[in-house]
């Protein structure tokens, strides 16, 4: 008895030990992973790429998980949070040394981390210092900041022809942001002569690279080179542009000149959205007899949007004469095309009777139409209907 007690006991102990085992494998693969995101995300941030600040990120994270943890550690964070500072004091050493010694690549991101107080301190003048040795040297992305300091008057007197040479060097080493700040400064005349040709030179490059802001301001000239040769969809898509601020400032009364335009060649979506503008008085003057005459051209083209509103308006007598009959006729020819909303108001029209004869089954007709299409008011009300 006493030995299978003994054994017993050993296999007790043993359970607790594999419990206890995978317990702390759990915890340590949770705090892994825990660490790994915390990692991932302060490197995307961080202004250098090398190991050195890698590894202090992970121990300036571990300090903060001890710090925060279930059970309060005080020596542990300080532990970490120290050996993270050495490893940040030890990069910026070795960076240092490499960019006094010529290094270009050290020397911009040097110039960074004054920038951005990373392991130094916040120094606008030595942030210029260390960008403009690595400019001096022909490397791009230094030449590229230092164009952007001048520009903006950053640790520097601002200076717009500076800032347009060193826009110019970055630019002509294919280096594509800078082709495309460029692209902006010829197309404003901000430091140069305003130069479309050159303007558009400068983004194309750019935007054979990828560049997307490049490629969107491309887009913009040549829909406004089609537009003003009268291009109906180049109008129309113009106007979404200006609407949205897509490659350009976002500008609602230049919007509406654009639908303008491609409305009055007869485009039903700029008519419906023309239409729109003169309800809600968003880049024009509120106009309701404006809306219904843009809302008309639309819907007798077949916009089923438009002729849904146009029922609405006659229903309210918003912007024209209260008419029933009219109401409902636009109604049905937006519930033709299977507009749901439209078989809806419909199917309530027949139920009571307004503005058509009373007809219960063209009312439950126009409701299952709309219930099948997923709309829930008449889901509801033929669920009542069958239900009664």
């Amino acid at each position: 008895m006493e030995a299978k007690a003994c054994v017993t006991n050993w296999f007790v102990l043993l359970a607790a030990a594999v419990l206890l085992l995978l317990l702390f494998l759990l915890v340590r693969t949770k705090l892994s992973q825990a660490l790994k995101k915390i990692i991932q995300k302060r490197n995307r941030k961080s202004w250098s790429g090398d190991v050195s600040t890698q590894f202090s990120s992970a121990q300036f994270s571990l300090g903060g998980m001890y710090d925060i943890g279930d059970e309060k550690n005080d020596v542990e964070p300080v532990k970490w949070h120290e050996l993270a500072t050495e490893h940040v004091s030890a990069a910026v050493k070795r960076l240092r040394k490499a960019a006094e010694e010529g290094d270009a690549s050290a020397q911009a991101r040097l110039g960074l981390r004054y920038a951005a107080g990373w392991g130094v301190e916040r120094n606008e003048a030595e942030a210029v210092r260390w960008c403009r040795s690595a400019a001096e040297q022909g490397y791009d992305r230094a030449q590229f900041i230092l164009g952007e300091t001048y520009a903006a008057g950053w640790g520097v007197e601002q200076d717009e022809e500076q800032a347009t040479k060193w826009y110019i060097l970055a630019a002509e080493q294919e280096y594509a942001p800078a082709q495309n700040r460029l692209g902006e400064r010829y197309a404003a005349g901000r430091g140069v002569e305003q130069d479309e040709e050159q303007a558009v030179k400068w983004y194309r490059l750019a935007a054979e690279q990828g560049d997307a802001l490049a490629q969107d301001r491309l887009q913009v000239r040549q829909l406004r080179k089609a537009a003003e040769e009268g291009g109906i969809e180049a109008q129309f898509r113009l106007g979404l542009r200006y609407a949205t601020g897509q490659g350009v400032e976002q500008d609602e009364v230049e919007a509406v000149k654009w639908y303008r335009l491609a409305a009055t060649q007869g485009d039903a979506s700029a008519q419906f959205i023309l239409g729109e503008r003169y309800a809600a008085g968003r880049g024009i003057e509120r106009d309701e007899a404006e809306a219904v005459k843009w809302y008309r051209l639309a819907a007798e083209q077949g916009d089923s949007s438009a002729q849904f509103i146009l029922g609405e308006m006659y229903a309210a007598g918003q912007g024209i004469e209260q008419d029933e009959a009219e109401a409902v006729k636009w109604y049905r020819l937006a519930a033709a095309q299977g507009y749901a909303s439209a078989q809806f108001i419909l199917g309530e029209r027949y139920a009571a009777g307004r503005g058509v004869g009373q007809d219960e089954e063209q009312a439950v007709n126009w409701y299952r139409l709309a219930a099948e299409q997923g709309y829930a008011p008449a889901q509801f009300i033929l669920g009542e209907r069958y239900a009664a």
